[in-house]
């Protein structure tokens, strides 16, 4: 919610009481030059990026004589202050290795990419992967080799990465690697060279020279199958940004008969151009990085020459007008050998630009960062209170609202003015606001030189109640089957507002059970899939909520019997089934033990006959590669004298009863039995594994005494399946598998 300041209608009116004067378009100054040594004799910058931790890397190459040069890379802290550099050498590459193109990966390494040149003498386009700590992940090579390069690397969203450059025979060359550097595809194109890129909609659009040396986009497909290509007059465009608002950027040079000049293009989505702009410095000038300012401008760095290297940077407004320029001459020696190879904007809204500089009193090169302070820009709010910009408070809640750190590079005096939904209410660099109407309401301060302003603004709620924390505070949980945890919630609320909380567990199969109405519940993830769990405060009809999502990993979905505590009679057999969570893996492995002694089935279901009394324990552990889980049951074993054929009466069950099914596993009919003490309306039903029916064998009246069934299964796939008797008030279940 922290943005920019676009309200213009409150800006004049705070600011009309303010007499200040706006500045002009003065050339800006540095805030500081950093130069880099690679204890070598010449270290040149190519290359910059602003890294995710807020400082900034730069690649290029190093050479200890015109013989042998490496890939060279620097990562800085948010001042400049280097934190680490790495020189990349490669026996395969011993004269030659320089990079000209850097990004940092998702994962905080980086991608290089450049040049190398192999014994033969032969030159190589070459990408180099290093990790955070800039450790060698991989270098490769790809194309055909003699007289190729890559000069930019850019990360997709989906993850590859994609160089694009110079292939032999003055061909431009694209090619998509994956994480690891194997090549995806590769194309050479009808152009001379690609000098940069960027990932659009639908694709992929390069910059370069075509073969008649004109200045070129191309759009490719994400296979890099073109979709169409413009060209601009002749020239080349070494440089490309996209713009938010849509379309492109593009920089480079236009040529003349004799002489060049620096080129800026806009153009739309589709290529089309929406106006240019030449910038004429002198003779053979050359324009190297184009960078989108944060005003919506651009910003241009190269050479007004290339005889005596002289960097340049123009800074334009949005519609490519130039409103500053400026030469520099960062070297401490006579003679002028100082490039600016790339720019960049950094976190914090300034310019910094890198290339190399020309130590005159040792003689050598070193690589130059460069941060630019803008002659104009608008404040920076750093840091603020309450650090949460959308909130829930209770009705005539009291909150304090505070700018802590606000910066403006010009060191201009700050001007600080606060707003209650719309309404100016304070201007200290604090303020305390008392929310008395419930409802949505929004705070904001605008921080300002007199000229241009930054905001930071609040969202409010005010509630009669709501949640205020929760436990655990992600509401993303990966769990092991079997643990158990415990939620909370702690609830805010006014002492006339009654609340009532339910929490509700929505299990796997989406079916959802209450389980409690306190502020904390203890809930055991016993099966393994996805779960979530739910805590809903209400009182009248206003309702807040809190759902967590809990994967629950384990090798194992399901298990038959379901119940854990059993019981069996002598001689009778029972049998065991696991279904495991991915039935298609390679890896799967089961062991089964009874009172810890191994029995001899290594398949997912087992039939035991229990031939005495007593207690059983029946153990099976499934692995699936790394994964393990456990499964018990204690079985009961008891005397009785009762079988499906037995006629003493004196030994009949009580109540009806569903025996084990025979056989079990079936190939294509099964018996199965009951016996009923008195007649009884019966449902007799098969149910597949998903619970649906697939079978009705009884759907009426059975005598009483010893019954059974057949279920003929020919025309059913092989699988798990579940009969269920239900008679009377009693129901019962078992296992039965189908086999082929």
């Amino acid at each position: 919610m922290k943005k920019s300041m676009d309200h213009m209608v409150v800006l004049l009116l705070l600011f009309a009481i303010v007499a200040m004067s706006t500045g002009t378009n003065a050339q800006p100054v540095n805030r500081w030059i950093r130069n880099y040594d690679g204890n070598n004799d010449h270290d040149y910058f190519y290359d910059v990026f602003a890294t995710a931790e807020g400082g900034y890397a730069m690649a290029g190459y190093s050479g200890i004589n015109d013989q042998q040069e490496s890939f060279w890379l620097v990562v800085t802290d948010a001042e400049g202050g280097e934190i680490w550099q790495r020189i990349y050498a490669d026996e395969r590459f011993p004269r030659s290795a320089r990079s000209y193109s850097l990004i940092q990966t998702d994962d905080g390494g980086f991608v290089l990419g450049g040049q190398v040149l192999d014994r033969t003498p032969v030159r190589h386009f070459s990408l180099l992967r290093v990790d955070a700590e800039g450790e060698r992940l991989w270098w490769r090579t790809y194309g055909m080799a003699a007289a190729s390069v890559c000069l930019a690397v850019i990360e997709l969203k989906s993850g590859e990465f994609v160089g694009c450059g110079r292939a032999p025979l003055r061909e431009a060359y694209a090619v998509m690697v994956d994480g690891d550097g194997n090549v995806l595809w590769d194309n050479t194109y009808a152009g001379r060279t690609f000098y940069a890129m960027r990932e659009t909609q639908g694709g992929l659009l390069f910059a370069g020279t075509d073969n008649d040396a004109n200045r070129w986009l191309l759009k490719t497909d994400f296979d890099g199958e073109r979709l169409w290509s413009r060209n601009y007059g002749r020239g080349i465009l070494t440089s490309l940004v996209s713009c938010p608002e849509g379309g492109f950027a593009a920089g480079g040079i236009m040529l003349f008969e004799n002489d060049n000049a620096w080129f800026l293009l806009r153009t739309n989505d589709e290529g089309e151009s929406l106006w240019t702009r030449s910038f004429n410095l002198g003779e053979r000038e050359q324009l190297w990085c184009l960078t989108r300012a944060i005003d919506g401008g651009f910003a241009m760095v190269g050479q007004s020459s290339t005889r005596s290297s002289e960097p340049i940077i123009i800074r334009t407004d949005s519609a490519g007008n130039e409103q500053w320029r400026r030469i520099d001459n960062n070297h401490d020696g006579g003679i002028r050998w100082d490039r600016y190879q790339s720019a960049i904007v950094g976190r914090d809204n300034l310019l910094m630009v890198a290339g190399s500089t020309y130590r005159g009193v040792e003689r050598n090169i070193d690589g130059v960062l460069v941060k630019i302070v803008p002659d104009r820009s608008p404040p920076t709010i750093w840091a603020y209170i309450p650090e949460d910009l959308e909130f829930s408070v209770l009705q005539n809640d009291s909150i304090s609202f505070a700018i802590i750190e606000a910066e403006d590079v010009q060191n201009d005096s700050l001007l600080y003015f606060w707003t209650f939904d719309g309404d100016t209410v304070g201007t200290d660099t604090s303020k305390t606001i008392t929310f008395q109407e419930l409802g949505d309401h929004f705070v904001e301060c605008f921080v300002s030189d007199g000229d241009q302003a930054d905001s930071v603004q609040w969202a409010v709620h005010v509630e009669e109640f709501y949640i205020r924390s929760f436990e655990p505070d992600s509401l993303e949980l990966i769990l092991q089957r079997g643990t158990e945890i415990n939620f909370g919630i702690d609830v805010a609320a006014l002492e006339e507002v009654d609340v009532e909380n339910i929490w509700t567990l929505i299990h796997r199969n989406d079916q959802h059970e209450d389980i409690g109405d306190e502020n904390v519940v203890s809930v055991l993830f016993d099966q393994s899939g996805r779960h979530q769990l739910q805590a809903l405060l209400s009182h009248e009809d206003v309702s807040d909520e809190v759902t967590w999502t809990i994967n629950v990993r384990s090798a194992i979905w399901s298990w038959w019997p379901s119940e854990h505590e059993l019981t069996a009679y002598v001689d009778s057999t029972l049998e065991f089934v696991i279904t495991p969570f991915n039935e298609e893996s390679d890896s799967l492995d089961y062991l089964w033990l009874l009172d810890d002694e191994q029995l001899e089935s290594d398949s997912a279901s087992i039939m035991i006959t229990f031939p005495e009394t007593g207690q059983n324990e029946l153990t099976s552990i499934v692995r699936d590669g790394i994964e393990a889980d456990t499964l018990s049951w204690t079985i009961d074993v008891a005397e009785w004298s009762f079988t499906a054929d037995d006629a003493d009466l004196a030994d009949l069950p009580t109540s009806p009863v569903l025996y084990p099914a025979s056989p079990n596993p079936f190939n294509s009919s099964v018996k199965l039995s009951m016996y009923l003490p008195q007649a009884e309306h019966v449902s007799l039903s098969v149910f597949d594994i998903h619970g649906r029916e697939v079978s009705r064998l009884v759907d009426g009246d059975v005598t009483a005494g010893n019954q059974f069934f057949i279920w003929d299964a020919n025309g059913f796939p092989a699988g798990v399946y579940v009969v269920r008797m239900s008679a009377g008030e009693v129901s019962e279940m078992r296992k039965v598998v189908l086999v082929r």
